[in-house]
């Protein structure tokens, strides 16, 4: 779970200390330039643990073999337990810091934005899922904010979901007729539970909708999520209907979501009109109207995904849709099967509409997903 405030100003670290709890922490993990009596090249991951008495500061070692082994780490989830090998090189300074600590409030930078951290394991064998609860912000002074609305549980009233939408004619993007079962099954678990939901699939799942939307509570968007990557290695001036020049000086046009009618844009010879494409990119997804929104969802391949940034954060789905108002975000690190995703958010959505604590039911999902899975599903947290 994923939640950003728009705080400004300055928060002094005594100020974020004093409204720690004994058994809280407040982490924040940053890259930095390493410097030895002149810039060196290299870049360092520190984190910053601060408690209710007392602040340190843990080296987390040179930030490309953390990238390196983070990126690894990703490409074989579903081998051989990776979980166990990323957690010396990527959590244990932190973790070795966290004695007596039930509830950590985390602000990540870099690689870090790619790596679920509730999925790594200890050298027990323990998810940190199961050691304490992390609620993660886009910047440690977010959490004077979060505290206060921490005892705020309000219930969802409305949701808005869509799933499966019918790409095109041609066959070019496989149907995902799992994310219909998905949203069929969460819009009659939300409905039994007296919400008022509006559900988008097929072609009528379009981009021109998806941007109509009025702030629901809920949006879940279960589709296919898209990133690019590398663009030097494109050898057409144009990708997705984008230029490539242009997406190469704003990563937020390197990512975004599949709808309906988007197949068009794979035609090397697409001309856009200026009318939308069925594409959504980042950038179109910062104008939504979320200001009301409390939780999105994006239930997709990978939309976890963005240009990172040092010291910035991930320039993605994940910023784009908390510029637009949303409250807290969930989506995917890495590709998960449809039973898992089934699973998980019929668990959550069940509890979060009894509750409206969606960290408590999300972190509860969770659980109850790694005993079933026998590797980690919980790529979904952010």
């Amino acid at each position: 779970m994923f939640g950003e405030n728009s705080s400004k100003g300055i928060t002094s670290y005594e100020t974020i200390q004093q409204s720690l709890k004994p058994s809280e922490a407040a982490i924040e993990i940053v890259q930095v330039n390493e410097y030895k009596n002149k810039l060196t090249g290299r870049s360092l991951y520190m984190g910053m643990v601060l408690k209710n008495n007392s602040l340190g500061v843990v080296d987390m070692g040179y930030a490309d073999t953390i990238n390196n082994s983070i990126s690894i780490f990703r490409s074989n989830i579903i081998d051989q337990k990776p979980e166990l090998f990323i957690y010396p090189i990527a959590w244990k300074g932190i973790d070795s810091s966290l004695a007596g600590i039930d509830r950590a409030y985390l602000s990540l930078d870099g690689a870090y934005h790619q790596l679920s951290i509730n999925s790594i394991k200890d050298k027990s064998g323990k998810y940190i899922l199961d050691k304490y609860s992390i609620q993660f912000v886009g910047n440690i002074k977010d959490i004077i904010s979060v505290k206060k609305d921490e005892d705020k549980h309000e219930k969802p009233k409305t949701a808005f979901l869509i799933g499966n939408p019918l790409y095109g004619t041609h066959d070019l993007i496989p149907q995902l007729p799992g994310t219909e079962i998905e949203v069929k099954n969460i819009t009659a678990t939300l409905k039994a539970l007296k919400l008022t939901t509006t559900t988008l699939y097929g072609k009528e799942a379009t981009e021109t909708k998806m941007k109509n939307i009025k702030s629901p509570d809920i949006l879940h968007i279960a589709t296919h999520g898209y990133f690019l990557a590398d663009l030097s290695k494109m050898e057409t001036n144009k990708v997705l209907g984008i230029d490539i020049a242009v997406a190469k000086e704003n990563p937020l046009l390197r990512s975004g979501l599949l709808l309906a009618n988007c197949d068009n844009v794979f035609d090397e010879n697409y001309h856009s009109t200026g009318a939308d494409n069925g594409v959504l990119t980042a950038y179109e997804a910062m104008t939504l109207n979320l200001d009301k929104t409390d939780l999105v969802v994006l239930s997709a391949c990978e939309t976890g995904l963005g240009s990172v940034k040092q010291g910035e954060g991930v320039y993605g789905l994940q910023r784009a849709f908390l510029i637009a108002g949303a409250k807290s975000i969930i989506m995917s690190l890495w590709s998960v099967s449809d039973e898992a995703t089934m699973e998980l958010m019929t668990a959550f959505y069940s509890n979060y509409a009894k509750t409206g604590n969606k960290q408590q039911s999300f972190a509860e999902a969770q659980k109850i997903e790694n005993k079933i899975q026998k590797t980690p599903s919980t790529g979904e947290l952010l």
